[in-house]
């Protein structure tokens, strides 16, 4: 079940890395562990796709954690024009 908006961040949060931050616009859809916003970087302007996983609002359980890196492991080895890549991928809070 997808974590209730009241779980994500506003609109207009800063979020990144200490010299690398984004800046959080609308949303875009949802899944089962978090929801996908449209996000810009400060730096360049360029706007990306973020999916916000609020692991306070899931439970968060060693296979879930597993499940999520993995997913991240593998959407680093994937290049390919017609799939999502990967650009940043961190944990905060």
């Amino acid at each position: 079940m997808v974590p209730p908006k009241s779980a994500f961040p506003p609109v207009g949060t800063r979020f990144g890395l200490e010299d690398d931050h984004f800046e959080l616009g609308e949303e875009l859809g949802g899944g089962s562990q978090g929801r996908v916003f449209l996000c810009k970087r400060l730096g360049t302007g360029n706007e990306y796709a973020v999916k916000v996983v609020n692991t306070k609002a899931i439970s968060l359980r060693e296979r879930t954690v597993h499940s999520l890196r993995r997913e991240i492991g593998v959407m680093r080895e994937l290049h390919h024009p017609c799939i999502v890549n990967l650009k940043e991928a961190f944990w905060e809070g």
